[in-house]
């Protein structure tokens, strides 16, 4: 066999050192573990003629438009190689398919990774071809896994693509080009399938086209088995532009893997269903037909090398670790990992590492948990699994996580969210890539609108809420004199007496809604967790103009006890687009800061007194946010009166020193003119500041202002 990759000229002869001996198959044996392994009598070394080494030597190449021939035996001879069947020109590539290199597109450096024939065959020696193509074919593609296009040596095209180097184009003439089909026809050579059996072809559509004019080329209902061609639509345009090699089928799970060229620029396996529409075609192998050996008994092609080392056990395997509570599970399938393979697990505290993962996520994060996993072989080197397995991580970061995110850190410190199953308590993904994976409880924001005439309501809530795909809002505005609007009035009424708050009926305005959520079967459902709620209020029976009310509008959040309903005021003067937080009906009610009322239990006529009527600047605008974590009845209240508010209560003013010890002023507060200052003079002290509630509260003005009660202002 030729060695040197040298064509004979002038300047070289070949020699005895441009070649090597070949051993070929002696024996009319089958090798079987059971029956017969072949030794070293199975070979001889054979002189072969001038026109059959030529034929051993012939690079499968375009030029030479020619399968490579079948390995050659003691049996074989001559005459009857030459009787054998010739292909059809157009079953191999042809000139016609092959794309020129056009010099002045070289953007690299054009002899950068280039690989020749004596290459290609050196890289098969190892792979054992048993005579079963759909097995063979599968045995070359995965020597090929994780083969890359070439980055230093490529072209620019017209479009301004860069295309590498491929030796699977250099092999077929055309080394710059879309190369899965060229991928694909280089394992069907190196296969020893013989183009009058198989077509070769350098492009897709090409592909397909010779094997409908075969017969072989299936669209229609198909089970596909390891080995068969798989043609697949890219673009949905309904013809195959891109293709592979079937390496495993699983009818149960509907999984597909396919050995696939020109994936990123390298050879990989790619995952489909079975039922994907992607898929359009397969090209279906024949079978291998049997050749007669010189005693005319029939028997299977087999080609065998001396120096074949035996493949490794790659037995299917399932690994399981933990670390930091964080628990990781990997089944991983027959072709994955070598025998005695194993797992480690380490936890990740690295901060920078934990922030990569975090940023990698959109919106807020609320903890990421991490670990390093790695493969060790059983001479303890590190290693990648051959193909993509199965990984199930658990733990309390999961349970936790409303919306658990897997993000995949790599060694060069690059991050990538992994597309992946979460269950309550598991997330499960796929990968052929270990290093650092970390799980992110990552806070998703989500919507829900309902708009009507009156009103227009947003829910707007994370994950922690826990409402499901396909809930919606209801807003329902109760009807003046319906029983909701009657049972909402009562307690409104009943919670004012209590909280011995004077209001003049006559000029208050009342509105009563129901807002609500419901699941995608029309349940009312509850979140979980507090829900921001955003209202705009459209139109106020009997108010013409939004802007003379908007300082007065107060909202009540109504919550239903078995003692009682609880009024809650969520949102108190403002604009008419309102934002507001309410805690839970459970929340609420166990506070114990809350009043429970009887509806019912207080008339109007408890409010029939005379109230005094003042007037003041009206207020443009207050803004106010609060939130809600339950949905119920509502209820909208505003003056309509000439007072700026009818609602009225007192103020409490304490003085304390520093370390929050009582003092008493030596002038009482009074009001002048509508006004009391809070500042008076106390001996032994200065003012300092008013604080709102407590020592450390809120600053406030040290100001009150008389208007059916006091009323404060925020230093801002």
């Amino acid at each position: 066999r030729l060695i040197c990759g040298l064509e004979e000229s002038e300047a070289h002869t070949h020699d005895e050192s441009c070649y090597e001996t070949v051993d070929v198959l002696t024996c009319d044996k089958v090798e079987t573990v059971e029956t017969h392994v072949h030794g070293a009598d199975c070979f001889k070394t054979v002189e072969l003629t001038p026109e059959e080494v030529e034929a051993l030597n012939a690079p499968a190449t375009a030029e030479t438009a020619a399968e490579t021939p079948a390995p050659v035996t003691a049996q074989s001879t001559a005459a009857e190689t030459a009787a054998a069947a010739e292909p059809a020109p157009e079953d191999a590539i042809t000139a016609q398919e092959i794309t020129p290199v056009e010099p002045e597109k070289l953007a690299g450096d054009p002899n950068a990774d280039v690989e020749t024939a004596s290459d290609w065959s050196a890289m098969f020696a190892p792979v054992t071809l048993t005579g079963d193509w759909n097995e063979d074919l599968v045995a070359v593609a995965k020597t090929q896994i994780g083969y890359t296009e070439s980055a230093a040596n490529y072209i620019v095209n017209d479009a301004g693509e860069q295309k590498g180097y491929t030796r699977y184009g250099a092999w077929a003439g055309s080394p710059y080009a879309n190369w899965s089909a060229m991928f694909v026809s280089f394992c069907l050579n190196y296969a020893d399938i013989p183009t009058a059996q198989m077509p070769q072809a350098a492009g897709v559509p090409g592909f397909a086209e010779k094997l409908t004019n075969k017969g072989i080329y299936n669209t229609g209902a198909y089970e596909p088995k390891s080995g068969d061609l798989v043609f697949v639509d890219t673009d949905g345009n309904g013809s195959a532009d891109h293709m592979g090699i079937a390496y495993t089928v699983n009818k149960d799970a509907n999984e597909l893997w396919v050995i696939e060229g020109n994936v990123d620029n390298a050879v990989k396996y790619v995952q489909y269903a079975l039922t994907d529409s992607k898929i359009v075609g397969y090209g279906v192998l024949p079978e291998e037909p049997k050749t007669e050996t010189a005693t005319g008994t029939a028997t299977e092609k087999k080609l065998v090398l001396m120096s074949q080392p035996d493949e490794p056990a790659m037995p299917a395997q399932t690994f399981m670790g933990s670390a930091d509570g964080m628990k990781v599970n990997v089944t991983a399938p027959e072709g994955a990992f070598p025998e005695g393979t194993t797992m480690v697990i380490a936890p990740v505290y690295d901060e920078e590492t934990l922030n990569t993962a975090a940023n990698a996520v959109e919106g807020e994060v609320r903890k990421v948990q991490a670990v390093d996993i790695t493969f060790y072989n059983a001479d303890g080197e590190e290693i990648e699994p051959a193909l993509p397995i199965e990984v199930v991580i658990s733990g309390r970061t999961v349970t936790a996580a409303s919306e658990p995110v897997v993000v995949h850190v790599d060694n060069d410190g690059a991050a990538n969210v992994v597309d992946g199953t979460a269950t309550t308590d598991t997330v499960t993904f796929q990968s052929d890539s270990f290093s650092v994976y970390a799980v992110v409880d990552q806070i998703v924001t989500r919507y829900l609108s309902a708009n009507g005439a009156t009103y227009e309501v947003t829910v707007t809530y994370t994950s922690d809420a826990k409402i499901p795909e396909g809930a919606t809002l209801s807003v329902t505005e109760f009807a003046e004199g319906s029983a909701g609007y009657n049972d909402a009035w009562d307690a409104l009424l009943a919670d004012l007496k209590a909280k011995d708050m004077m209001i003049d009926l006559s000029a208050l305005g009342f509105a009563a809604l129901d807002i609500s959520i419901h699941d995608a079967s029309g349940a009312e459902i509850e979140p979980a967790a507090p829900v921001q709620v955003s209202m705009t209020i459209l139109d106020i029976p009997g108010v013409e103009d939004l802007t003379e009310v908007a300082g007065t509008i107060a909202i009540q959040h109504h919550v239903e006890t078995d003692d009682g309903v609880i009024v809650e005021t969520v949102y108190d003067g403002g604009e008419t687009e309102a934002s507001f937080t309410v805690a839970t009906d459970q929340a609420v009610a166990a506070s114990g800061d809350s009043i429970v009322v009887e509806p019912g239990s207080v008339t109007e006529a408890d409010f029939e007194k005379e109230v005094k009527q003042e007037s003041m600047d009206q207020l443009e605008n207050i803004e106010a946010n609060f939130t809600v974590e339950y949905f119920s009845t509502y209820t909208i209240t505003w003056s309509t009166g000439s007072g700026w508010n009818t609602v009225y209560h007192s103020v409490d003013v304490h003085y304390v020193d520093t370390n929050g010890n009582s003092l008493t002023p030596t002038i009482t507060p009074t009001f002048t003119n509508g006004y009391s200052f809070l500042i008076y003079d106390i001996e032994g002290y200065e003012y300092d500041s008013t604080h709102l509630n407590s020592r450390t509260g809120t600053s406030i003005r040290p100001l009150l202002e008389n208007y059916y009660g006091e009323r404060y202002y925020m230093n801002s």
